[in-house]
């Protein structure tokens, strides 16, 4: 379901910073903005509909919205639209306004749950270096997805573990951090063969060892430059 534009850390630009996108008819969904991301979804964004865009911030650090205001103000300019923009603290806005992005460019959604594309997109918080963090719970008919985005513990990992989550996109580090998930600590948290192929780690470091997670039975995520 989930399309990648980047699957790297704050400080590893070689994999660009890590964001996706669905894409549902004529329909987007961008999840975070960060520095990297405007080039890449650019295409994708020319291609949807101008009413139908719609991006998800998991929190403010610069790799997640360091692109957020040219993404809003190209689909208000260029498209003649406004996007959706979704997050749960309204502050956000104020930091949009800090950056000249008129309030009128964008329609802002602060619910926690919301109906897209038809896909129920919700927000879950997370542990992180700061408030207001957040991860994705995206459901359509057959499956059920969790996006973790930046956190330091695994929030709905029973969860995941009873089945009640199908597949799992986590934050990990290749160091002890603590504000990502050490990989060494994944591999007692998720022992289980068929639970580690459900799983796919994203947000890498430059040190992280991507042939040893998919030798551990992890799956990597693929941006999708890398793909073709």
């Amino acid at each position: 379901m989930l399309n990648f534009l980047g699957i790297g850390g704050a400080f590893n630009p070689e994999y660009g910073n890590n964001s996706a996108y669905i894409k549902r008819d004529k329909g987007l969904i961008i999840i975070d903005c960060g520095s990297t991301v405007f080039g890449d979804i650019k295409p994708k964004i020319d291609a949807a509909d101008s009413n139908d865009i719609h991006i998800f911030i998991t929190h403010t650090h610069t790799d997640h919205v360091g692109s957020l205001g040219t993404t809003l103000d190209y689909v208000y300019y260029v498209k003649k639209g406004k996007a959706n923009l979704y997050f749960p603290d309204p502050k956000i806005i104020d930091m949009l306004i800090m950056m000249k992005i008129s309030t009128n460019h964008y329609i802002f959604n602060s619910e926690l749950t919301n109906e897209v594309c038809g896909l129920t997109v919700s927000f879950y918080e997370t542990k992180h270096l700061l408030d207001n963090c957040y991860g994705l719970i995206i459901k359509d008919n057959h499956q059920t997805i969790c996006y973790s985005s930046d956190c330091s513990e695994i929030t709905l990992l029973q969860d995941f573990l009873q089945g009640k989550i199908n597949t799992l996109y986590l934050d990990v580090s290749s160091n002890e951090s603590k504000v990502h998930v050490p990989y060494k600590s994944l591999l007692t948290l998720v022992p289980n063969p068929a639970d580690r192929s459900r799983l796919y780690v994203m947000h890498l470091d430059k040190y992280f060892d991507k042939k040893q997670a998919i030798k551990d039975g992890f799956n990597v995520a693929e941006r999708e430059c890398d793909a073709l």
